[in-house]
């Protein structure tokens, strides 16, 4: 039980700095971009940028529950997918995308 628990925290600190270097490479993404770019574009690649750092974060914790609770859920990583594409897809409706 104890080598569960170490490993459950194990996966808890990947997926706070997976989680934190996402975003932080979102927001150099956004805010270094070139000039000539428009508006629309950066929402739009934002939002893109967002929704796979959201991914990211779902599909971990669909790892953690595995680990901790027992057999994958394939329910839990089908909704994950399911999000990221209702996302990109929210996304392009803004406008043209840089990624």
């Amino acid at each position: 039980m104890a080598t569960r628990s170490r490993e459950t925290r194990r996966l808890a600190m990947v997926h706070d700095r997976w989680l934190l270097a996402v975003r932080l490479a979102t927001v150099m993404f956004v805010i270094g971009s070139a000039g000539g770019v428009t508006a629309a574009e950066k929402r739009c690649t934002a939002r893109k940028f967002i929704a796979t750092g959201q991914y990211a974060e779902e599909r971990t914790r669909c790892v953690l529950r595995m680990v901790t609770a027992g057999p994958i859920n394939p329910r839990c990583f089908a909704r994950a997918n399911s999000r990221l594409s209702e996302a990109w897809l929210a996304a392009d409706a803004l406008g043209d995308c840089l990624a």
